[in-house]
């Protein structure tokens, strides 16, 4: 991108097909040549200034890198038979070894002789010459310009494209770790890891859509894992333009497993069609299984079963996965597109809201006390709410007898109720006085924020002494004076197991934490 006359707010702007026009900085358009639409956002960045981006770390390898996106993972498996182009050069690229073929040639890891650094090199196959195959190769080479163009630290770097008529390649970045497909094969993956994959997916399709970009195959065996807290998506070889008007003409492409249904019944795609991919990806991920079940293995199935079948989550659910991680998926995964998340923004808040938190936990001193502040609280409120009544009845202001003594009971019982439910709600959606003043609070196993019915069944269960006493009330109402002492004798000894699970039990959560699956951590904000 090149600037104008000095005083001339508009810009020179080159597009990947190569036309080269005037813009308004601030401005959305689209080539008056190819008709890919461009952005205030992606020109802001100044990643439009050139074409080939030659810089970048060099990594060791990364056999995935080499997936065709029109073929099965078992297409990558390397050929003992004799290649051609192992131990030549393609411009200054050096050949070494063959990282995978697939259906659009293979993938090489070369020694870049310019700037001393090992590249992964896509050959295309050009044995085939048909009008559809050269049309294909035209679209390869602007998509790979646009994906050098996103400049995204969780996307593969395009380094340099060989536009040789015998031999076209691409230089790309080599990655040493492995893809996520084989990831998986290891074992089960965190679920904190997870999620920090998602988010870093979720960047990285949103700035590519910035650029007019549908990467159109995310699955995990286009997804490397660079080390244990980064990953980088491969492969735009079936990315295609936002604004293309020939989509239809393409047909289904893709991979079966990861198609979104309008991929699959060869409808023109969008930047949600990424988003329900990457839902199937990462229902994957933590299941270690496709949200569908296809037992014939066949093609039409598997395309059948993205437009029909809804996802088949785990019966029970997992207790170390957030129950609201399945509406994530079940957004992602909606057949209706419309139905799917509007921008990756509200996806990435989601994701932010289902992320674990590491938390320490509370000390039993500051616990006790925050516990007994509350208790005091609490036990004020119920005694201020009762006292006018009680009071009335000793001063025999209120008439005698059983009708009046059961319903000044009745009332003092549900007044006392209410105090206890109202610090439920205090609970669920602030937290306890107790907690914030000793700098607690109550978190689920994953370090996130309860629902808010669990916050209204602790408080009661938490306060054991003031449930008594509202108990006691309601026995006293139906004639049960004795059973008081009982009461209160059961809430003595709750509190006393209570106590002794913070103190000595390995995990310092009482009864009431076990129960509702809850635990106390310093509030470290």
């Amino acid at each position: 991108m090149t600037t104008g006359l000095p005083n001339d707010p508009s810009l020179n702007y080159r597009c990947v097909c190569g036309e080269t026009f005037s813009i308004t900085p601030d401005a959305t358009g689209a080539c008056p040549s190819c008709g890919r639409r461009y952005t205030p956002q992606a020109l802001g960045r100044g990643l439009a200034e050139t074409v080939m981006l030659p810089a970048g770390p060099a990594q060791a390898t990364a056999a995935a890198i080499a997936a065709q996106n029109n073929h099965l993972p078992e297409s990558l498996i390397p050929r003992d038979e004799k290649d051609p182009y192992l131990g030549t050069r393609l411009g200054h690229f050096q050949i070494e070894s063959c990282l995978g073929r697939g259906g659009m040639g293979a993938v090489y890891q070369a020694l870049d002789e310019s700037l001393q650094r090992y590249v992964a090199l896509k050959v295309i196959r050009t044995d085939r010459a048909t009008e559809a195959d050269r049309a294909h190769f035209h679209r390869l080479v602007q998509e790979a310009r646009a994906q050098a163009r996103v400049n995204h630290p969780n996307v593969v770097q395009i380094y340099f494209i060989g536009l040789d008529e015998t031999a076209p390649y691409l230089a790309m970045e080599l990655i040493s770790g492995p893809n996520l497909s084989q990831r998986l094969k290891e074992g089960p993956i965190p679920f904190a890891d997870i999620v920090r994959i998602a988010l870093q997916l979720t960047s990285a399709v949103e700035r590519a859509a910035q650029y007019d970009i549908v990467h159109g195959d995310i699955k995990p065996g286009n997804i490397m894992v660079v080390d244990r807290a980064t990953v980088k998506i491969a492969d735009f070889g079936l990315a295609r333009s936002l604004t293309d008007g020939d989509e239809r003409a393409r047909g289904v492409v893709g991979t079966p497993n990861y198609l979104s249904p309008e991929a699959a019944r060869g409808e023109p795609l969008d930047s949600r069609s990424d988003m329900y991919s990457l839902g199937v990806t990462l229902f994957e991920l933590t299941f270690g299984r496709l949200p569908y079940q296809n037992s014939s293995g066949t093609l039409q199935n598997q395309l059948l079963a993205h437009i029909e079948q809804q996802p088949k989550f785990p019966e029970p659910w997992p207790v170390e996965i957030p129950l609201a991680w399945r509406d994530v998926l079940t957004r992602l995964l909606e057949k209706d597109r419309a139905n799917r998340y509007a921008t990756y923004e509200e996806l990435r808040q989601d994701l932010k809201r289902v992320q674990p938190v590491p938390t320490r936990a509370g000390a039993t001193l500051p616990r006790a006390l925050a516990w007994g502040f509350d208790l005091l609280i609490t036990l004020l409120w119920q005694g201020l709410f009762g006292a006018p009544l009680a009071i009335a009845q000793q001063m025999d202001v209120l008439p005698a007898g059983p009708v009046i003594r059961f319903g000044v009971a009745l009332v003092n019982g549900s007044l006392e109720l209410l105090v206890l439910l109202a610090m439920g709600w205090l609970q669920a959606v602030w937290g306890s006085p107790g907690k914030k003043l000793f700098q607690l609070k109550f978190v689920d196993l994953h370090g996130l924020r309860p629902p808010k019915r669990v916050g209204l069944l602790r408080a009661p269960l938490q306060l054991a002494p003031c449930l008594a006493l509202t108990a006691s009330e309601f026995a006293s109402a139906v004639g049960l004076d004795g059973f008081t002492l009982v009461l209160f004798g059961m809430a003595a000894l709750a509190v006393l197991i209570n106590a002794a699970l913070v103190v000595f039990g390995g995990s310092h959560r009482g009864w009431h934490d076990y129960l509702l699956r809850t635990r106390v951590v310093v509030d470290g904000r």
